[in-house]
């Protein structure tokens, strides 16, 4: 019996990749930010008491002299208007926060 020779597969169809798109809360100029604390265990007990009131806050560090610090934000947000409709609605849950530029 003759074999017969396997045929080539054809490439796949290009399929143009759909164009990015732009979350609000995924960009902007102005954040929320609820504290900024040595400890980085103080940060992460505040981020997670902001979700318990619907926010997702996120950490990040930076060295202030010799030692690290720990920010807890909300946003980015796109307007400032957002921004502190936002630190209304977390100061009314009893959480001060100012708004600040996004770094």
């Amino acid at each position: 019996a003759a074999e017969v020779p396997p045929r080539a597969t054809p490439p796949p169809a290009a399929v143009a990749a759909p164009a990015p798109t732009r979350a609000v809360a995924a960009s902007g100029d102005w954040v929320v930010q609820l504290g900024s604390f040595g400890d980085e265990s103080n940060a992460r007990r505040l981020a997670e008491r902001s979700t318990t009131f619907g926010y997702k806050a996120n950490l990040s560090s930076y060295r202030s002299g010799s030692r690290t610090m720990y920010r807890v934000r909300v946003g980015p947000f796109e307007s400032r208007g957002q921004a502190d409709a936002t630190a209304s609605a977390l100061a009314a849950h009893g959480l001060q926060s100012q708004v600040v530029a996004a770094d």
